[in-house]
């Protein structure tokens, strides 16, 4: 596959997104002062990815996944599947690019003391987990991590 756009991959894939705006995260991203002001200006989702493949039955072709997301103050429209399977694709990407948390960390500028970079970088990493299962294709796994342009 060569490369491809985000947009291009989710309609040849059947992705489609539940967008359900929340009033905050419950896993508590914004624990800082700092966060605390950004994350009260953000917009906070609770996004929900389907995948139904050429299938465009009742019934996903793989289930669903489901992901928190925020966005910044200056967004004003709901996040598109686009955007939310672009962010993932970016995280889960320099998740797999890593050998492990002190080389990812490394990475993106985290102390590896850090007990949040190691929450952030698992939570990644059950992500990964989760964008295998609902695409349950090792092929189109790499081709969106890999062959897919990002936005």
């Amino acid at each position: 596959m060569e490369n491809n756009t985000i947009a291009k991959f989710i309609q040849e894939n059947g992705i489609t997104v539940i967008v359900d705006r929340i009033h905050a995260r419950p896993d508590r991203l914004n624990q800082t002062a700092e966060e605390n002001q950004w994350g009260a200006k953000a917009s906070h989702w609770c996004i929900t990815i389907y995948h139904w493949g050429n299938n465009r039955g009742t019934v996903p072709r793989t289930g669903s996944m489901t992901v928190l997301y925020s966005m910044g103050s200056a967004h004003k429209k709901n996040p598109s599947a686009a955007d939310v399977l672009d962010n993932i694709a970016s995280d889960v990407t320099g998740y797999e690019n890593a050998r492990n948390f002190t080389d990812w960390a490394s990475d993106y500028g985290y102390d590896t003391d850090s007990i949040k970079a190691k929450h952030t970088y698992n939570t990644i990493g059950e992500q990964v987990g989760k964008l295998k299962m609902l695409l349950n294709n090792e092929q189109l796994y790499h081709d969106l991590l890999f062959n897919t342009e990002r936005l």
